[in-house]
């Protein structure tokens, strides 16, 4: 926990430069960023079981085989997300470490999140804060095919955002499919964008109080309805799934979504992109409800949540000056406090100097 605290107060530090708003220096940005992609890469490949078995493959599977091999075996379905593998061969067969390739993969994800905050975000500060505390990149640590698609993603959701280029978004969704077939939910994006269907208060509400009745009581319900849907035999496999998970990050999201809806009329007002990221945060509070039926749906949350850590601090933005302090230092307490309690690095072990 000693070397996430450390990164986590380094991280404040240079965002803090910019005070409660954005500035033109990139400068507080940059350094956020870079602190967070040393401390990612810094980690030993005991955080987590998933490390250890890519690291398997990295070494004893992609280096014996060719990528036509890859391309071969993830259409006769013998592997999954046949691209993450055709991109770990290739660092490989460059002579990287494996710690160099699993670095390189979560700084990719951090990266392309700094560029959402860096363009989106009123208040970076809460943004990397709500990143670094509210499992967005602790994830990464570890899912690392996920934290592929979902990079690849965000560039797609940037797209979408910068005059609604929904071809060029779609094409980058499909491609992150292949990386973790859970991407291709987020195709329901591109086609919120092009209808400019909003989500506002009262679809808000309903779609919330939807999903928690579901989740609560039609469990066998949404079973099956994640059975029919399912593109491949790992989603069908989540319909069987007895992994459950607590309610506790869905009423943090819950918190943080209710809060930002609060201001939703001026917020969209002020800021035309938020539209869009409002619809995509409510899906994602959504999706999270019924990760307490099946654990898996926290990863398909996640696709449309990360938006979250861009509304929320647009909506703080939109308050009242005289209130505005207010929300600005009880967000930022709130989050600190949730870091320690939350307690998502605690494995974390730097790899070996020596």
């Amino acid at each position: 926990m000693l070397y996430s605290i450390i990164a986590f107060v380094i991280m404040i530090l240079f965002l803090a430069g910019y005070g409660k708003i954005k500035q033109g220096n990139a400068f507080p940005i940059i350094g956020g960023a870079l602190t967070l992609c040393i401390f990612s890469g810094l980690r030993d490949i005991s955080f987590g079981t998933d490390l250890l078995g890519y690291q398997r493959r990295f070494l004893y599977y992609v280096s014996y085989v060719d990528y036509m091999d890859i391309i071969r075996q993830y259409q006769q379905g013998v592997m999954k997300d046949g691209l993450f593998y055709v991109i770990m061969k290739f660092f490989a067969d460059c002579g990287f470490s494996y710690q160099f390739f699993i670095a390189m993969v979560t700084s990719f994800y951090i990266v392309v999140v700094t560029i959402l905050i860096a363009k989106h975000s009123q208040i970076p500060i809460i943004s990397f804060m709500m990143f670094m505390s509210l499992s967005w990149m602790q994830f990464s640590f570890t899912g690392l095919r996920q934290a592929v698609a979902m990079g690849i993603c965000i560039i797609a959701l940037l797209l979408l955002l910068k005059n609604k280029k929904s071809i060029l978004a779609i094409l980058c969704i499909l491609v992150a499919g292949y990386a973790h077939s859970s991407a291709w939910i987020f195709l329901i994006a591109p086609v919120i964008a092009r209808l400019d269907f909003r989500i506002g208060k009262a679809r808000f509400f309903q779609i919330t109080v939807a999903s928690v009745v579901l989740a609560t009581l039609g469990n066998a319900l949404f079973r099956k309805i994640v059975a029919t849907v399912a593109w491949n035999n790992t989603l069908a496999n989540y319909a069987d799934s007895n992994i459950t998970l607590n309610w506790t990050g869905f009423l943090i999201q819950l918190m943080f979504s209710t809060a930002s809806y609060l201001t939703y009329d001026k917020t969209i007002k002020e800021n035309e992109d938020m539209p869009l990221m409002y619809s995509l945060m409510a899906i994602g509070l959504g999706f999270q409800a019924f990760s307490s039926v099946v654990a898996e749906m926290f990863r398909i949350s996640m696709y449309f949540s990360i938006a979250s850590i861009c509304v929320y601090p647009s909506a703080v933005m939109s308050i009242s000056e005289r209130k505005r302090n207010l929300a600005y230092y009880a967000s930022v307490v709130l989050l600190i406090v949730y870091f320690f309690i939350g307690n998502k690095y605690a494995t974390y072990t730097p790899i070996p100097i020596i």
